[in-house]
């Protein structure tokens, strides 16, 4: 049994294997056909083994009374055999043209059964006319070799094996009975044939089955086979890969058109050239294919250049060894593309990578990259490296003035300045926006800021955009490393000390760092941890500095100045804390403070009285500011047109939409608005055009400048004093510190006056006092006070 269980899966089921049934399944029809194929070659052979054994069954009869018998048996089944034989090559035929159905199978089994009778009808013979046991021992041994030559020949074709050995065994089962019964063999004889006759069974069944897979795979390995083949030939005719194949020598053998194409050669003109001729570059990964290639090992997706019709181009090339039946190697075969739109694709997200887009300059992480493989140089070598650290000056008036299209040609221009001024070694960048930076390898302090000069002085020459001549400039900060940072991010952090020291100290300089730039820098970061807690530990407060009318000595209002008591460094210059809370963002609140404590206070003073507040460029342009004045002003219960808002005039230089529709917010709140510092930055005639400022404060510079009356100065301040009368604003001139300067600024027609000489910044209180004392009696003012009144 255990040679049933072991049986392989049919894939047909075993009525259409053994053909009992018809079926149009491809497989069992290829089965049908391939078995009828492989029965046919067998016929002959068999035939002639069968009529052999029975020729000598026959003369092995001799003359005794069974001769005759032996003769017409051997007769008999000479005619079954040969008749048989040619009914299978007429079968043969047929298939050839019509194919192998159920029915010829079945015609094939039946015949089967047919000589089964015939070879073992001696047998019966024998029995019938009684014989000499040598007889049955000479019939039995000669029905068995035929009865194996018949198993052989039917064993192409399950049904007919399985019909012919049970023919076999009706009659062999008989003549054993027969001779069991007569006492010629004993009853154990018949255990072994039996026993043999279930194993041959099992093993036809074991054979179709098998048969039937062994089928199936064949038909499955054509059709990939097929499917295969229509790919290549589609890879050949449309693809853009194409094949090629070389023998032992590496030399062309079978290539597609495509290959040929790509050479613009015919097919025949390439035959027998070498693989790796003169045609491919050095470059890429030639060198691994020529490995491989002697290596007879497989190599997949390498590139290739090739210079065709004199253009370089790029290749991927993919191959295998070939070897015969016997292992011996017969050559490559493979596959390749043409890649190069693939590779310039690449080449160009590389330098995108790498590039600043605008500029063609490296990009930042190109110049990080550059540093950090410098300072690993300097550490091995002992050589210094130089990290220059360039900010333009005036850029954002130019983007602003003449929009973002002639800013980005300014900044292509100063690239190429830049490129211009560094040495051959230097890797010049672009960080962002206006920010450039150079790294000069091998470079000494002495020589990075000689550079860096010669890049302000560059920068310094004007630049032609739309037929207009444009002045920036900028400014260098350096750093030496590994002196000043021996790692990356410390060498990009001392250069950047030093540029922003370049600023501060005036701009259009180079500064090169030095310890006590990180000095300052901690105070600075020191200070503005401690300003973001000031608000809420109540360390700010507010002086108020008196304005006073020049013509009656009365006080017109107060400028509200910041004040800030360190706990531990006790009070801290406005200038050196307002650039902090600029830079760390804290304007905004910390203004919105001021305006709110301003507006309470004014409301103690009389309604005559206003306050003035300074506005940061951040509180300009925030959205928020409109509704911060309006809540200020209720919740302090202030009417609008006591608070002047103070806005300088650089802080106006761009005339931005921005900056427009902020202002026209205010006014249109109804709070005042004065232009602060004026004629210290550019030309905001058009603001005062529009009427939304009412007052004009001249600068202390002006005023200082203008003693003497017949100065420059001097005009400058009676042009603007007059400007100011014409649109209907008032004029305040600041820094009135002597009684010189009061007289100067009087006889120059200003209405209002703020200094030291008048009145310094006081204490809410002591302001609350003299704004209620100068309402109510002028003669009660200080002597200073009625000094303005004076004639």
């Amino acid at each position: 049994m255990r040679w049933f269980r072991t049986l392989p899966k049919a894939p047909v089921g075993w009525s259409t294997l053994l053909s009992l049934t018809d079926s149009s399944d491809e497989a069992a029809a290829e089965l049908r056909q391939r078995q009828l194929a492989m029965f046919t070659r067998l016929v002959p052979l068999s035939t002639v083994a069968v009529l052999a054994l029975a020729a000598g069954l026959a003369l092995s009869a001799g003359s005794g009374r069974n001769e005759i018998v032996a003769w017409l048996w051997l007769a008999i089944v000479t005619v079954l055999t040969l008749g048989f034989a040619a009914i299978v090559w007429g079968l043969r035929s047929n298939a050839a043209e019509q194919g192998v159905d159920a029915g010829t199978i079945r015609l094939v089994a039946a015949l089967s059964g047919v000589v089964a009778v015939a070879y073992n009808f001696y047998s019966v013979l024998l029995l019938v006319r009684g014989g000499a046991p040598h007889e049955y021992y000479a019939s039995g041994s000669t029905q068995l070799a035929m009865m194996i030559a018949g198993l052989y020949l039917f064993s192409a074709i399950p049904l007919a094996a399985i019909v012919f050995l049970g023919a076999g065994l009706i009659f062999y089962s008989g003549t054993v009975a027969f001779l069991i019964g007569s006492g010629l063999i004993p009853l154990v004889s018949a255990v072994v044939p039996a026993g043999l006759a279930v194993i041959v069974f099992a093993a036809i069944l074991h054979g179709a089955a098998a048969q039937a897979v062994n089928e199936r795979t064949l038909i499955e390995m054509r059709s990939r086979g097929d499917v295969i083949a229509m790919l290549l030939h589609e890879i050949e005719q449309n693809g853009r890969d194409w094949l090629w194949e070389v023998d032992a020598e590496m030399r062309l053998q079978h290539l597609s058109a495509r290959f040929a194409e790509e050479f613009g050669w015919t097919e025949r003109q390439l035959r027998g050239r070498a693989f790796l001729g003169a045609t491919l570059k050095p470059g890429g990964d030639i060198e691994r294919i020529r490995d491989a290639v002697e290596e007879r090992r497989s190599f997949r997706n390498l590139l290739v250049s090739v210079e065709l019709r004199g253009e370089r181009r790029w290749w991927s090339m993919s191959g295998s060894p070939r070897r015969d039946s016997s292992g011996r190697f017969i050559g490559f075969i493979g596959v390749g593309a043409d890649v190069t739109d693939l590779r310039r694709s690449q080449e160009q997200i590389e330098r995108m990578a790498n590039q600043d887009g605008l500029t063609g300059l490296a990009n930042r992480t190109v110049l990080r990259k550059a540093v950090a493989d410098a300072l690993a140089d300097a550490h091995a070598q002992r050589q210094p490296v130089a990290l220059l650290l360039i900010d333009l000056d005036r850029f954002k008036a130019v983007n602003d003035t003449l929009g973002h299209l002639a800013g980005d040609r300014l900044l292509r221009d100063v690239a190429a300045r830049l490129a211009s001024a560094a040495p051959a070694s230097a890797l010049t960048a672009r960080l962002g926006g206006d920010e450039f930076a150079m790294v000069l390898p091998g470079s000494s302090r002495a020589a990075a800021e000689a550079v860096g000069r010669l890049i302000v002085e560059r920068l310094t020459e004007p630049f032609e955009l739309n037929g207009k001549s444009v002045a920036i400039g900028g400014s260098v900060g350096v750093a030496v490393g590994p002196e000043d940072g021996a790692q990356l991010d410390e060498l990009f952090r001392a250069a950047d000390l030093a540029l922003y020291r370049a600023k501060e100290d005036g701009r259009g300089l180079v500064r090169v760092y030095d310890r006590g730039l990180s000095d300052a820098a901690e105070e600075r970061r020191e200070l503005e941890a401690a300003l973001r807690g000031a608000l809420t530990s109540n360390q700010l407060s507010l002086d108020f500095q008196p304005i006073y009318r020049l013509g009656t000595g009365g006080v017109r209002g107060f400028e509200a100045l910041l004040r800030w008591a360190h706990p531990k460094r006790g009070r801290i210059p406005p200038n050196v804390f307002i650039p902090i809370a600029e830079e760390a963002g804290l304007l905004d609140p910390i203004g919105e403070w001021v305006i709110r404590t301003a507006c309470a206070w004014a409301t103690r003073w009389p309604d005559s009285i206003d306050v003035s507040v300074n506005l940061s460029p951040s509180q300009l342009v925030n959205p928020r500011l409109p509704a911060v004045v309006l809540n200020a002003l209720a919740t302090a219960g202030l009417a609008p047109h006591r608070l002047e808002l103070e806005i300088t005039e650089n802080v106006l230089m761009s005339e931005s939409d921005a900056n427009r529709a902020a202002l026209a917010q205010l006014a249109a709140i109804g709070v005042r608005l004065g232009l602060d510092d004026f004629g210290t930055g550019y030309s905001t005639l058009g603001y005062l055009r529009s009427s939304v400022f009412s007052t004009i404060k001249i600068d202390r510079s002006f005023v200082r400048e203008s003693v003497d009356g017949g100065g420059q100065s001097a005009q400058i301040v009676r042009t603007i004093v007059e400007l100011a009368e014409r649109l209907g604003m008032e004029t305040v001139a600041e820094g009135a510190e002597t009684s010189e300067e009061l007289e100067a600024v009087r006889a120059l027609g200003c209405r209002s006056v703020q200094g030291y000489f008048t009145g310094r910044p006081m204490p809410p209180e002591a302001a609350t006092e003299l704004a209620l004392t100068s309402h109510a009696s002028a003669d009660a003012q200080p002597a200073n006070t009625r000094i303005l009144r004076a004639a």
